[in-house]
């Protein structure tokens, strides 16, 4: 009988996971999703013309099998790009949508615009609830939900009105004026929002906050890369040998934007195989560092971010947030660890993910509660097996519930880029198209 697969979530995973499904399947493939117009969720649904894609067109493929895939389609629709070029994330966004389409337009996918309320699990299905009031019976699902919500960094903020908890909000930034803007956070989301900024409200300084202070790193344009090889230790290494043997590789390179290059095939091979308390210390003291080397800034966002440095307009401080006084409606005052105290016409929050259970989506957080989950390692994610089906509260394997990228981390280390969830589609992939089950919709 037709195997039924469910996806819940239509962004860039759900997308990636949909098209391997229809190529390498005969699977009923549906793919639930509550937005107006799935496709490109939230990294790339809502971008603005000066937001750029913070890797190379040449590895945004939808399709493995076609490396080319996103600049061929990028010239048909009259944009083109190569290779070594950090496309529009709104292009990019548009390509995840088109994508989509075709499989819809091909009758190889079914895209319900709903929300999922509920799931549950019998020995041969699984039962999904949506927020219309429909029920489908599908044979499996799959937890495309990418990121857990935003970490709420400071107590008290939450319901003032000019905290910015989710910047991707469309209109999160109408009411902005010429005062001073706080971002906490110094990644890749706050060089975002400072860029927004400096558009919309040209004369209003930025302030960015971290613990560390420190911005990401810039892409060499051109995109050079080399293979590095480095050496794991055969068992249990310890963090300071993989440091020792990155820093070799660096000396030995002079180049060390190749070397975080070549590690990242394996980094997850090295994650696996340190020990928890290197894990710990990793997490403490060193994710921080290696994330700005790692996802990097294009060369052209680099460049407008050191204009607004060196002007003046952004300014970036290794601090922390000791109070907010929320009193007054029309701004927050903040007091950091350094004795600093400035007013603000708003804060924005750009600390990234928060840790689960308290950040889950609410279908992660039933799941959770429901014990048909648990949570990952360090609570980055939920805890899977090497193929993605999710992890029980008993530590039982789920035979018919399965998750893709971001909510894999913990268990993994690099699972949030488009390269990563593509692979791990193909694995997710085959591992489905292994035995036939009934199902009704």
């Amino acid at each position: 009988m037709t195997r039924t697969t469910l996806i819940i979530g239509g962004g860039a995973a759900g997308v990636l996971l949909a098209g391997q499904l229809c190529r390498s399947s005969d699977h009923e493939v549906i793919l639930v999703d509550p937005s107006e117009n799935p496709g490109a969720g939230v990294a790339y649904g809502h971008a603005a013309a000066w937001h750029l894609l913070n890797s190379p067109a040449a590895t945004m493929s939808a399709d493995p099998d076609q490396p080319g895939h996103f600049m061929t389609w990028a010239d048909q629709a009259g944009s083109p790009i190569s290779a070594g070029d950090f496309a529009p994330r709104s292009l990019y966004g548009r390509y995840l949508r088109a994508t989509l389409a075709d499989l819809v337009d091909a009758d190889r996918l079914r895209v319900i615009r709903a929300g999922v309320t509920a799931l549950a699990t019998t020995d041969e299905h699984v039962v999904a609830d949506l927020d219309d009031g429909r029920r489908l019976t599908v044979t499996d699902a799959i937890l495309a939900t990418g990121n857990p919500a935003g970490a709420q960094p400071v107590p008290g903020l939450a319901d003032h009105p000019r905290y910015i908890a989710r910047p991707w909000t469309p209109g999160a930034f109408d009411d902005l004026d010429d005062r001073p803007v706080l971002l906490i956070g110094t990644g890749l989301t706050a060089v975002d929002i400072a860029l927004s900024v400096a558009v919309f409200r040209p004369d209003a300084p930025v302030h960015a906050v971290s613990r560390h202070g420190l911005l990401p790193q810039a892409h060499r344009a051109g995109n050079q890369t080399a293979t590095v090889q480095t050496r794991t230790p055969a068992t249990d290494p310890s963090l300071a040998e993989l440091l020792a043997a990155i820093r070799t590789s660096v000396s030995n390179t002079g180049d060390w934007r190749a070397v975080v290059d070549g590690l990242r095939p394996r980094v997850d091979e090295y994650w696996r195989a340190l020990n928890p308390r290197s894990k710990e210390r990793f997490l403490e003291h060193l994710a921080r560092h290696w994330e700005v080397h790692r996802h990097r800034m294009a060369p052209q966002i680099a460049g407008r971010v050191s204009g607004l440095v060196d002007s003046g307009r952004l300014t970036v401080r290794a601090d922390r947030i000791k109070a907010v006084d929320v009193s007054s409606a029309d701004r927050i005052d903040v007091t950091f660890a350094d004795g600093t105290e400035t007013s603000y016409g708003a804060v924005v929050n750009c600390t990234g993910p928060g840790r689960l259970p308290g950040a889950a989506a609410p279908v992660v957080a039933r799941l959770l509660s429901q014990g048909l989950a648990r949570v990952g390692p360090y609570r980055l994610g939920l805890d899977v097996d090497d193929t993605g089906r999710l992890i029980d509260a008993q530590g039982r394997t789920n035979p018919r519930l399965w998750t893709i990228g971001a909510m894999r981390r913990g268990r993994l280390w690099e699972t949030t880029a488009v390269p990563e969830i593509r692979a791990q589609a193909v694995t997710l992939a085959t591992a489905l198209v292994g035995a036939p089950a009934e199902s009704t919709v």
